[in-house]
């Protein structure tokens, strides 16, 4: 399907992808580096992350958000075990949102991140139930 996207999007200069905690993965990344995609993915809670804090040890997450009403941004992390991917982190603690956001991109983290990725939410409903 990405394959086909990049072939109606190859006329434009910068593409990127916005996508939710059930999308991002190894072989999602990889795809987009190679392609040479701007991409920023929401992470699910219970994913590792590896470069924060002490060095070697894997945190999931949810270990990692701010108090309320705060934001952190980790650069040159790895992602997945398996894997060890290395992308930047920036995470937020929003009140009167239901979950905390998790956003992991190819480029520096600062809080207009947040802003980006929430450029899919007036979109996302063209989407669904496609």
């Amino acid at each position: 399907m990405l394959d086909r996207a990049k072939g109606y999007l190859q006329g434009f200069e910068n593409v990127m992808l916005l996508a939710d905690r059930g999308f991002a993965n190894q072989q999602l990344i990889q795809w987009l580096r190679k392609n040479t995609w701007h991409w920023c993915l929401r992470l699910p809670c219970d994913t590792l992350i590896y470069g924060v804090r002490r060095r070697g040890f894997g945190y999931e997450v949810r270990e990692l958000y701010p108090p309320k009403r705060q934001a952190c941004f980790y650069r040159n992390v790895q992602v997945w075990q398996e894997a060890r991917i290395t992308a930047h982190l920036a995470l937020a603690s929003v009140p009167g949102v239901k979950d905390n956001w998790a956003i992991l991109s190819h480029e520096p983290p600062t809080l207009d991140t947040f802003w980006q990725y929430g450029l899919r939410f007036p979109i996302e409903h063209l989407f669904q139930g496609q």
